[in-house]
């Protein structure tokens, strides 16, 4: 069924294409299950001493020549005791798409900032 312009009437939000499922943590969100496990795990560690700044979902501009190019944002942002930036998203091998590899590969072209992927 549908409404005068065309849209799907009555249907919630589309199932994600990959079959994860949205989940609250805290007061964020996070694509899947997974990835809020993870989340608690790097939170573990911030309180330990492990890891310092712990960031979620920080957003990157990506420029060049003063254009932006793209953004990217991955799910976490942290720095270890040593001052070490550590960037890290979680990924499933179907995600990893050709846009996403070339984000990650501008992000370190320009910044130096090597993406951590885990699964």
């Amino acid at each position: 069924m549908t409404d005068a312009a065309g849209l799907g009437v009555g249907r919630g939000r589309q199932p994600n294409k990959y079959g994860a499922r949205r989940v609250e943590h805290g007061d964020h969100t996070h694509d899947s299950e997974g990835e809020r496990s993870y989340c608690y795990v790097l939170q573990q560690r911030e309180r330990l001493g492990g890891l310092r700044a712990l960031a979620v979902h920080p957003i990157y501009i990506l420029t060049v020549n003063g254009q932006k190019v793209c953004s990217l944002v991955p799910d976490w942002e942290y720095h270890l005791p040593d001052g070490t930036q550590v960037v890290v998203d979680f990924k499933s091998p179907p995600t990893r798409t050709p846009v996403w590899r070339l984000k990650v590969k501008l992000l370190e072209a320009l910044t130096g900032i090597r993406m951590q992927v885990v699964e």
